[in-house]
């Protein structure tokens, strides 16, 4: 492992405060378009040609996105080959078939039953041996550390050692408990060669939420950090890890030390097994297609984390199509997408190693010691794009930038980007920039809706429809919906459907889940609210399951963020419903900028602002000033725990937030909140 320079620090910070161009940035509104020569570079546009050619009687026109996405569900047997084949999908034995329904319906599809392949090896048999393909920044940590595909391929070998001796074999499960450094990409490529399953959660999360997930996958190996930095913090986590450990008198520990921690004599050390492991060649194990691959577990916010599995072939198909073809990723490329090992954009960043791209690894927080710090790794390391989330960008400092000359794409997800938002990219950060919205979910381990450099970005919309997804807005009675608010939808079967839930042997929760939402249609119900464009975009209106029905009127609460974002004496917000017998009133809590007062004026203000943006219904009947907003640690509100935690009921699984203290204000509130609504009535 190698070390590029210093400490990160204020080179390149730029005060942009009288040199920035004046952006509206109104919903709708054009803010980018690639010039001619990206276009003719891009994924997308190679990816069309090649279709062309490969299809030269087809009669769909592949240059025009809407034909291209018709063409990837019609026609979705020769798309997902075609799509395989173009990204270079390394198959130890070649299907000829591309899917076989063994029943009916979605959940009948069965895809590339003849195939075998190793997801490993898709990983790691790319690029040159000198190629780097880990970058790796710990806060606190002098340099940037830099792993190249040799020594990566070398260390999963001595890895699959390990595992090996510690008597992990096909089927088995291992799992993480680990910061976003290499050792953990190390860990789960060496549990995908041998064809193990990986499964790993955030070392943050308590001794609690950390058994609660284990507890279901049971583990025979759980590497654990013996600690975490954040925010300019160490936190310890040997005493909390021998707690959970406890439990799992069967499975093997092993340490991986953080920065100078000292060996622990209780368990293994990762680092000393791979020094002493021998380097024997690397194999794949052979996988079928649908095998599992990654267990991933839902937030837990409202009950114990559901455990979901995802088979090795559809994640690996469905993230090359979204890094080489939506993503325009590839050989040369360096993405650095901030997140913790217990988030779905782990395992989609891990992916990108089988386009050739390099991927960065950041681990602490983003904004210290300085907001800027997380561009200012991304300068460091030349990244091309850079993944992030609008919480962070919500606490980025407006008025500095970082030179970034090599960025070209920029990936936000996790909630809807608003307009300032999009101010502060094409701003502050970089003019000539693709800002890429996306969504999909921990569900399907992927995105239904993302990029597309050949059509313009719209401040509020997400570009397309991910090819391959049938994705539509439904009314209640499965209607589809254009230029209506709708539930998002999945018509089709796609190849990162989910396997389904562990535990679950006639799979009632995962259909209840998903499916049952529309009794006379099966098709996959992902819980958020969204609305088509007449163009073909997509605009995110928050989750269905905390929609907001004043006056018989359903509202997503994304569209009453997005009109408070114009109020500068508001910093954060959360809004409900709060249900008190047959009443039902929506209350909206604030979070004020410092030295800001919720008097009358204020109180006012906001309504006004709603009332004129939107209508006077989705005027709030409550505005309740508070100190913060729960987050989870992917960085989205839990609008349905605050709701639950205003009616009194006990909220689980608080480990899975990212400030679970700002909870308890709602709690207490509970108390007392009919006299306050009745107050304020």
């Amino acid at each position: 492992m190698q070390v590029l320079g210093e400490d990160v620090d204020d080179t390149g910070v730029t005060d942009l405060a009288t040199t920035a161009p004046a952006l509206s940035c109104r919903d709708g509104e054009i803010v980018w378009q690639a010039d001619a020569e990206r276009k003719r570079r891009s994924g997308m546009y190679r990816f069309a040609v090649w279709l062309g050619q490969r299809f030269p009687a087809c009669r769909y026109d592949f240059h025009n996105y809407n034909d291209l996405h018709r063409f990837s569900l019609v026609e979705a047997a020769r798309f997902w080959h075609a799509c395989a084949e173009f990204c270079g999908f390394i198959w130890q034995h070649h299907p000829s078939l591309t899917y076989r329904d063994d029943g009916e319906g979605m959940l009948g599809r069965c895809w590339f039953p003849e195939a075998r392949f190793n997801y490993c090896q898709n990983l790691l048999q790319r690029g040159n041996d000198d190629d780097v393909a880990l970058y790796s920044y710990v806060e606190g940590q002098a340099g940037i550390a830099t792993v190249t595909r040799r020594q990566l391929r070398d260390d999963v070998g001595r890895g699959v050692a390990v595992l090996r001796s510690l008597g992990v074999r096909k089927g088995d499960v291992v799992c993480g408990v680990l910061s976003n450094v290499p050792a953990a990409v190390v860990a789960a490529l060496a549990t995908a060669a041998i064809g193990a399953v990986w499964s790993s959660c955030s070392p943050d999360f308590g001794a609690q939420g950390i058994s609660d997930r284990l507890q279901q996958i049971d583990p025979k190996v759980i590497f654990f950090t013996t600690a975490y930095i954040y925010g300019q913090k160490r936190y310890d986590r040997r005493a909390a890890m021998q707690t959970v450990l406890r439990k799992f008198p069967h499975s093997h520990a092993v340490a991986v030390a953080h920065l100078d921690d000292a060996d622990s004599r209780d368990t293994l050390n990762f680092t000393t097994l791979l020094a002493n492991a021998a380097n024997h060649a690397l194999t794949y194990a052979e996988m079928d297609f649908a095998a599992p691959l990654f267990i991933l577990f839902s937030s837990g916010t409202t009950g114990v984390p559901k455990c979901i599995v995802h088979s090795g072939g559809g994640t690996l198909l469905q993230h090359l199509k979204e890094h080489a073809i939506h993503g325009d990723l590839g050989r040369g490329d360096r993405l650095m997408f901030y997140t913790t090992c217990g988030w779905m954009m782990w395992n989609w960043q891990l992916s990108a190693l089988a386009v050739g791209t390099a991927i960065g690894l950041y681990e602490g927080a983003p904004h210290r010691p300085r907001a800027t710090t997380l561009w200012e790794v991304a300068a460091r390391t030349a990244s091309t794009a850079v993944g992030l989330s609008p919480r962070y960008l919500d606490v980025c400092a407006q008025k500095t930038t970082v030179a970034l000359p090599a960025l070209r794409t920029v990936f936000s997800t996790g909630a809807p980007l608003s307009g300032s938002h999009y101010r502060y990219i094409y701003g502050r950060i970089k003019a000539d920039v693709h800002l890429v919205s996306i969504s999909g979910g921990t569900d399907i381990i992927s995105c239904f809706m993302l990029g597309n450099v050949l059509l313009p970005v719209r401040v509020g919309e997400i570009q397309v429809k991910g090819l391959g997804m049938a994705v539509a807005a439904w009314g209640r009675d499965g209607e589809s919906l254009v230029a209506a608010q709708g539930e998002l939808v999945c018509t089709a079967p796609f190849v990162s459907m989910p396997r389904g839930f562990l535990h679950d042997p006639d799979g009632s929760r995962f259909r209840q889940a998903y499916f049952n939402f529309f009794p006379d249609h099966e098709v996959w119900r992902h819980g958020d609210f969204i609305t088509i464009t007449a163009h073909g975009s997509i605009r995110m209106h928050g989750r269905s399951d905390a929609v907001l029905n004043p006056h018989g009127i359903r509202i997503g609460t994304a569209e009453i963020y997005r009109q408070l974002e114009q109020l500068v004496e508001i910093t954060d917000a959360v809004v409900v419903d709060y249900q008190r017998g047959s009443d039902s009133s929506m209350v909206l809590f604030v979070v004020l900028t410092a030295g800001q007062q919720l008097d009358t004026a204020l109180q006012q203000k906001i309504k006004k602002t709603i009332a004129t943006g939107l209508t006077p219904r989705h005027v709030p009947r409550h505005i309740i000033q508070v100190p913060d907003i729960p987050y989870t640690v992917n960085g989205k509100k839990v609008e349905l725990a605050v709701k639950r935690a205003l009616a009194g009921e006990t909220i689980h699984n608080r480990s899975a937030l990212a400030n679970p203290q700002a909870l308890d204000f709602f709690v207490k509130l509970s108390q007392d909140f009919a006299a306050i609504a009745k107050e304020q009535r």
